[in-house]
């Protein structure tokens, strides 16, 4: 009864202080990518198609996910990132039952504790984002298959296997989470029985997205996977790469002193476990993966963050147990990079005023089942108006890896009769396209960093509609 009431005890502290950090982001302003994704969860929901009428840069499980989110209660942006931040917290809590299977009690508290002074994990927590939202599933899933490993739970390590493929599902870079799966299932014991479980939860799931997406899966496969190798081009080399993933570890940052503290730790301390060289092995993994990713972007290293964090919790735990004064000095340290992370969310950007202004002038200009195109999508959230799917991502990666061109661009204006368009990024840079903009909506207004351009109605009905060209 004691023990249980303890673990009731450290499950609490966990969750009230993952969601205090988690939520710290919830009302600041909205990325770009947000943007993007809010306007692909609004061409779903009129109908359209996922990667044939919408542009899909993530795997289906995550539109599956943002359209849950849109369907909250509320009507805003920090309505939506609610259901994130749950996700967020799951992955903290994930951590402690994860860490607290391999290096007991201690060992979870830490491995959550670390995980909270990770600042691409606090910063990324209440964003309407892939990366942070697969990266806690994986958590979850190698936290189901440590423990049904180790009570020797078929369920446990059938849930594991769907809870893995459902964050694959969501972002492609949680395969990595392979590795330690794998670690897993050899360092605390293979049964086939386990096995097969842990497959046949991983099987099922994702044949289900396959069944689901049959008809597309073509589609799917050039926007989630041929875009992505096509955006290599636009990213630094493998030199730039090497160089961010070291100054992530800043001398300033608490987190940067407990991974190192932890991985310390493990090699010298005698009786380590070796499970917790599954989750080092992930850490590896992650830091390769990172290297070779292009373009290597900020969001990208919550995986970063997630896979140092726990082995390194984890070991720190297991070497204070016993040791009260060590005890000691470990919660106060974590608890102060806790409190650094919470300070460096003050610095999360305020909501653009911009924006704000070409909402209220879109609900005039476009009415409201009516559609328009922007390189700015997070207007078309805000007003509540529509963009084509194919538009919903007007990103430099886009043009730069040729999944997008200005003739594309033009040809879906055409095709649509739009009548206005809001450029406030991309447009003005790609060669000509601006130009050519200009030349079918002679109208200009600018509002801040923004310029709306807009041709009469009579002009929009007049313009004969396009033919279906590269964009069809």
């Amino acid at each position: 009864m004691r023990e249980r009431l303890g673990g009731a005890l450290e499950f609490g502290g966990v969750v009230l202080a993952a969601a205090l950090l988690c939520s710290r982001g919830l009302d600041s302003g909205a990325n770009y990518d947000e943007g993007v994704y809010l306007a692909s969860a609004d061409a779903l929901g009129r109908g359209e198609r996922l990667g044939e009428d919408v542009f899909a840069s993530q795997p289906p499980g995550f539109y599956a996910l943002v359209r849950l989110a849109v369907a909250l209660p509320g009507e805003s942006i920090e309505s939506t990132r609610t259901l994130f931040v749950a996700v967020a917290v799951l992955g903290v809590v994930a951590a402690w039952s994860l860490g607290r299977t391999l290096a007991g009690r201690l060992g979870g508290l830490v491995a959550a504790g670390v995980l909270l002074t990770a600042p691409a994990y606090a910063a990324e927590s209440a964003r309407v984002a892939a990366d942070g939202a697969s990266v806690a599933l994986a958590l979850g899933g190698l936290a189901l298959l440590a423990a049904g490993l180790r009570r020797e739970s078929l369920p446990l390590a059938l849930a594991a296997g769907a809870v893995l493929a459902a964050a694959v599902s969501i972002k492609l870079l949680v395969l990595t989470a392979l590795v330690p799966a794998v670690g897993l299932l050899l360092t605390l014991g293979v049964s086939r029985r386990l096995v097969g479980a842990f497959l046949v939860g991983g099987a099922a799931v994702t044949a289900a997205l396959l069944a689901v997406y049959a008809r597309v899966l073509g589609a799917l496969y050039d926007d989630v996977v041929a875009f992505h190798a096509d955006a290599r081009s636009a990213g630094e080399g493998l030199g730039a790469n090497l160089e961010r993933v070291a100054r992530s570890f800043d001398p300033r940052l608490v987190f940067t002193f407990l991974v190192a503290a932890g991985a310390v730790g493990w090699l010298v301390r005698a009786g380590r476990p070796r499970s917790l060289a599954a989750l080092w092995a992930w850490a590896l993994a992650s830091a390769a993966f990172l290297a070779w990713q292009r373009p290597l972007l900020d969001h990208h290293f919550v995986l970063f963050a997630a896979a140092f964090s726990v082995p390194a919790g984890a070991a720190l735990g297991r070497a204070a147990e016993g040791r009260r004064l060590a005890v000691a000095a470990l919660a106060l340290v974590v608890l102060a990079g806790s409190a650094q992370q919470w300070r460096r969310s003050d610095r999360l950007a305020a909501p653009e005023p911009d924006l704000a202004a070409a909402a209220a002038e879109l609900g005039a200009l476009v009415p409201e089942d009516g559609v328009f195109v922007t390189d700015v999508p997070l207007v078309a959230y805000l007003a509540g108006r529509a963009l084509p799917g194919e538009l919903v991502d007007t990103s430099a990666v886009r043009f730069a890896s040729g999944s997008l061109d200005a003739d594309c661009v033009l040809e879906l204006v055409d095709r649509e009769r739009i009548r206005v368009v809001v450029v406030g990024r991309y447009f003005r840079v790609e060669p000509g396209l601006l130009a050519r903009l200009e030349a079918r909506f002679p109208l200009r207004r600018e509002l801040g960093k923004l310029t709306l351009l807009t041709r009469s109605p009579a002009a929009a009905r007049a313009a004969p509609p396009a033919a279906p060209g590269s964009c069809a």
